[in-house]
This record gives structure tokens, C-alpha cells and sequence, in this order.
């Protein structure tokens, strides 16, 4: 079977595991506080002191809801198109979720977004879905002088009103960004100047060993409520000041982290290889499309996204997805229904008005090529030589 994806993992994160476990300190210690620092340098967001490393993705966003301070009788815009911890973490600070449609690129569409805005509207989550970048950066109005940038849709959304926050999920897209041009430079996405996640998982562009995530904060004194936030909202070893949970990251995830930040560049350059070869051996497929690619910006790839026709193919997705498999081809199939069509999301007076067009089309229909950083030539073809068979 050629997997879709696997972690890529070395001696060194074992070497640096072993380490932790010798040293006898395996949480609150100095790795933790070292990964967040190197994490900050490698992204290139601004101060280290405003990343705060956490427990998982999803512990991520539900930091940032919460230092947002938003909660019950809010409500936070969330594309309807997404995994769904980007929406369960706003039903977990007591916040209702309203559903945004996505664009044909499978990223949240701008204004739809935009025309959902009421009152009660405190945040949207803007999601850089598989490694792409969501179009925030074509929003008009951005303040700071440069004629396009990821700031656009902040700054927009802010002069509405300032209460607003843009919370970037950036759990699928480590590495990804903007390409300014000569004058503004790269700008990895996470930048916005409120807050940004970002997932480890164990598939992710580079993991803690599993689980794992980060939290970047406006400011450090916000970083500092997110740090006594992941630590039971404790001032000390006895004073629970506020509501918090147990969101540490560990020591030995902190030290694999800190060994694949050294890897997580060139594996993105190779995961970026083997997609667009097979993206580019797809072509001739006709019932197989992916979104074309943008020269100013950097995908990633954490999918190697393909929409599936299947009228033209003959046949439904999950056939096809079992034909795969038979032939020894594992891909990914996430999200066969639109988030607001779960019965978590109905039950807690999420209803949607209407179906959302776009999100229904291709809801189920996305699969992803494997794409693993470590795939071989021969992988790349054998994958496209199976997707050829299927429909000669």
C-alpha cells in the first residue's frame, strides 16, 4: 500500500526524546519555552514572546477564542468545508458558530463571509485548507500602505468593528504564504496581527510526535494569559485566577518539535515536488480537476487535492476510493457532508438557513493524492498509472 502520509521521523527525534526522559523533567520545563522561541524564528511573525506551545490544534483555537474573550452570545464565522475542530472549539467557549460557504479553491469565500457579519459577530476563522492560502489577502481596505497583503481582510474587518478578531487556522498549512513582490517579500501565513494556530499532528508538514500545537497572540501580555490558560489558569502553584484546563505540551514533544523545525523546510520542498508531478500527471485525466495554481503564492501541500467528477467518472467517490485501495493506492476523503449538516452542530442551535451551494458540491467529492515528502518516482507513477486504469 502506498500510505498517504507518515510522519518523518529520524534518530535524532529519538536521540532528543531519550534525552528528555534522562534528564528527569518531562513537563515545564526548558524545551517547551525553547520550541515556542525557535517556532517564532523559523515563521517570522514577530515577537517570540507571543507563541504560546499547547496540548493540540484544536487546544490552539480554543486558546485564542478565549483570550479573545468571546463566548455565550457571540458568534464566530467558520467556513462550512473544514475539519471540524475549527467549529467544535467555538462550541466549547459557549460561542455560536455561524457557517460560511467556500469558493470554488475549497477556501472560505470572502464575501459570504462578509455578509454574515451581525451584531453579535466577534471572530471569523479563515482556514489555509490542504496547505493552500485562503484569499485573505485579495480583501480591499488594507490600511498599512502595501497594495495587497494578508492583513487585508484584519484590517477590513476591524474598521467594521474594533471588537472583530481574525483567528487564521493555519493547522494545515505550515510554511505557506503571500508573495508580496519585490517590495513587501514572503509572508508565511499566521502573520495577522491578532491571533493564528497551528496543528503537530503526527501526518502534519512536521509533528511533536502526535499531538501538538501553537498559539501565536497579539501581544505578550495576552501570550501570558494563554500560558496560565494551558496551565489551569494558574498564577502559582495554588491560585487558580481564572477558568483554565490541562493544555501543556510536553517536554519530549517539545524536543521532537525542536528537531523537525530543522526538517520541516526541505520536507515541504519535497512534499511541493512529488504534488506537482502528480498534479501535473493528472491533467490528461478527464474526470479528475485540482484548483490551478497561483504563482504568488506558496502552497504546500498538506493535501495534494484532486475534485473528483463523478458523472464523468461513472461512479460515486467512495467506489472510487475502494478501487484505490484494492489496487494498493491509500488516499485521503475527508468531510462528505457539510459542517452544518452534523448532528453536533444542529443540536446546539447552529441551524443553517440554507444550504450553502458551493459546500454541497463538493462535499465528499475532494480526495487527496498520497504525497508523503519521502515518496519515490516510481510511487509518483505507479499512483498516476492507477488513476489512468480506472477509466480507460
Amino acid at each position: 500500500m502506498i500510505k498517504c502520509a507518515s510522519p518523518q521521523m529520524g534518530e535524532e527525534e529519538i536521540a532528543a526524546v531519550t534525552e528528555v526522559l534522562r534528564s528527569g523533567q518531562l513537563c515545564g520545563g526548558p524545551k517547551v519555552a525553547a520550541f515556542e522561541r525557535a517556532f517564532a524564528e523559523w515563521h517570522g511573525g514577530g515577537d517570540p514572546e507571543c507563541y504560546v506551545a499547547v496540548s493540540s490544534g484544536t487546544a490552539a483555537l480554543q486558546a485564542a477564542l478565549t483570550c479573545a474573550e468571546i463566548g455565550p452570545g457571540h458568534e464566530v464565522i467558520v467556513p462550512a468545508h473544514t475539519f471540524a475542530s475549527t467549529a467544535t472549539a467555538v462550541l466549547m467557549v459557549g460561542a455560536r458558530v455561524v457557517f460560511a460557504d467556500v469558493n470554488s479553491r475549497c477556501q472560505m469565500d470572502h464575501d459570504h463571509a462578509m455578509s454574515l457579519i451581525t451584531p453579535f459577530t466577534r471572530a471569523v476563522i479563515p482556514v489555509h485548507y490542504f496547505g493552500d492560502v485562503c484569499d485573505v489577502p485579495m480583501w480591499p481596505g488594507y490600511l498599512s500602505g502595501r497594495e495587497k497583503g494578508v492583513g487585508a481582510f484584519s484590517e477590513r474587518f476591524e474598521f467594521l468593528d474594533p471588537a472583530l478578531r481574525v483567528i487564521e487556522d493555519c493547522a494545515q498549512a505550515h510554511g505557506s504564504g503571500y508573495d508580496h513582490g519585490d517590495n513587501g517579500g514572503f509572508e508565511q501565513v499566521g502573520c495577522l496581527r491578532h491571533f493564528a494556530c497551528w496543528s503537530f499532528f503526527a501526518t502534519k508538514h512536521m509533528t511533536t510526535g502526535g499531538e501538538g500545537g501553537m498559539v501565536r497572540c497579539p501581544d505578550p501580555e495576552t501570550a501570558e494569559t494563554a500560558r496560565r490558560w494551558r496551565g489551569h489558569g494558574l498564577t502559582n502553584r495554588w491560585n487558580h485566577a481564572f477558568l483554565g484546563g490541562n493544555y501543556r505540551m510536553t517536554e519530549m514533544a517539545a524536543a521532537i518539535g525542536l528537531v523537525q523545525l530543522k526538517k520541516v523546510d526541505e520536507l515541504n520542498r519535497n512534499r511541493i515536488r512529488v504534488s506537482e508531478l502528480l498534479l501535473a500527471g493528472t491533467q490528461d485525466i478527464p474526470w479528475l480537476s485540482a484548483p490551478a495554481p497561483r504563482t504568488n503564492v506558496t502552497h504546500t501541500y498538506f493535501w495534494c487535492p484532486v475534485l473528483v467528477d463523478e458523472v464523468e467518472l461513472g461512479m460515486p467517490t467512495v467506489q472510487l476510493i475502494d478501487h484505490l485501495r484494492q489496487r494498493g493506492v491509500e488516499v485521503r476523503h475527508r468531510y462528505p457532508v457539510p459542517l452544518y449538516r452534523l448532528p453536533v452542530f444542529k443540536a446546539r442551535n447552529n441551524a443553517q438557513p440554507q444550504a450553502l451551494p458551493l459546500s454541497e458540491h463538493v462535499a465528499g467529492k475532494f480526495i487527496g493524492l498520497p504525497n508523503r515528502p519521502d515518496m519515490s518516482d516510481g510511487e509518483i507513477n505507479f499512483v498516476l498509472d492507477v488513476l489512468r486504469e480506472v477509466k480507460p
